[in-house]
């Protein structure tokens, strides 16, 4: 108990600390930049061309060493998509206060490959609700692997992912992953059925469903429908979201709304919660910066449905080719 409080101490202090620095670079408003502001400024931007450096070149050197002399004539650095991602998240809420969720996730595409092999490390939930996977981030497990892409055409994609958990001792897990995605008319379906199996969970499997309609040129509805099963639970979990995105500015600033019914079936059928989220998300002072601020609504099945409101906060920093 103590060493989480300390953990979730240092965490809030990071937090504040690189949210204060990066709301303070945005503002545009502010006298230009002098003395320690622009110092600190030039020394968040040198770290970060530093580690994006660092991906670019590992992606290199090790696609250079799987790959042939052939393969690298018909190379293009357009082809590099590799990027690591860091997400610093803080929610405030009324029934467990605060909860601090560092996470990070990366991907090193290898283009001579023909970009079928990709290798991947993250702390991210696997078999969760797409609803679900924010509040079930496992902060002291990391997952790292290799992902092949087994068929791809047109609308289809199946890629299989194989590697270890690496929490108290390292585990391995495997993932199959199938998609399918078809406009029809105005609406677009996209199908997704994922199986996995990890060392002492078991099996489990996620079906998502989603539908998409333009309602213009810059605001997206979309209706998700999700189910999940593991062997370790032995019950299914439902979700039913409904969502509306609005691109404010592309690239720069968005507003998303959504609503969510939660339900969980071990013999009977039952609602476990409902949800009302909004989320604002803007670019912080570099294009790879951004802030998100998400206040939500919560009426869990546990609290007899009584309202219980949260508001989330997080920066996500992308390193890497970034566009």
């Amino acid at each position: 108990m103590q060493r989480h409080t300390t953990c979730t101490a240092r965490g809030l202090v990071l937090f504040f600390a690189v949210l204060g620095t990066t709301l303070r670079a945005a503002d545009t408003n502010a006298p230009p930049a002098t003395g320690r502001i622009q110092a600190a400024n030039e020394l968040v931007d040198r770290y970060h061309s530093d580690i994006s450096e660092q991906v670019r070149m590992s992606t290199l050197r090790l696609d250079a060493w799987l790959g042939s002399s052939e393969d690298a004539e018909h190379e293009n650095k357009e082809d590099n998509d590799s990027v690591l991602r860091v997400r610093l998240s803080l929610k405030l809420s009324q029934a467990k206060r605060i909860q601090f969720s560092p996470s990070v996730s990366g991907h090193i595409s290898l283009p001579r490959f023909q970009k079928r092999v990709h290798l991947f490390a993250d702390n991210l939930a696997r078999g969760v609700l797409p609803g679900e996977e924010e509040d079930r981030i496992q902060q002291n497990e990391l997952r790292a692997g290799v992902r092949l892409q087994l068929y791809k055409h047109l609308r289809s994609l199946l890629s299989w992912d194989a590697g270890l958990k690496f929490g108290p001792f390292p585990q391995p897990f495997t993932t199959l992953t199938a998609s399918y995605k078809r406009p029809l008319g105005a609406w677009t379906l996209e199908l997704l059925e994922q199986g996995y199996w990890q060392a002492g969970d078991g099996f489990g499997e996620v079906t998502e469903m989603d539908w998409d309609y333009p309602l213009r040129t810059n605001v997206i509805f979309r209706s998700i429908t999700a189910a999940t099963w593991a062997e370790k639970t032995k019950g299914v979990e439902f979700e039913q979201t409904a969502r509306t995105t609005w691109i404010i500015e592309k690239g720069r600033r968005s507003l998303m709304g959504s609503v969510s019914a939660f339900a969980y079936k071990s013999g009977p059928f039952a609602m476990s919660n409902y949800r009302l989220l909004t989320s604002y998300t803007t670019r912080l002072h570099r294009p790879w910066l951004f802030l998100e601020v998400a206040p939500q609504m919560d009426f869990p099945a546990e609290d007899d449905f009584e309202a219980t409101p949260s508001i989330r906060l997080a920066l996500n920093a992308y390193f890497g080719d970034v566009d």
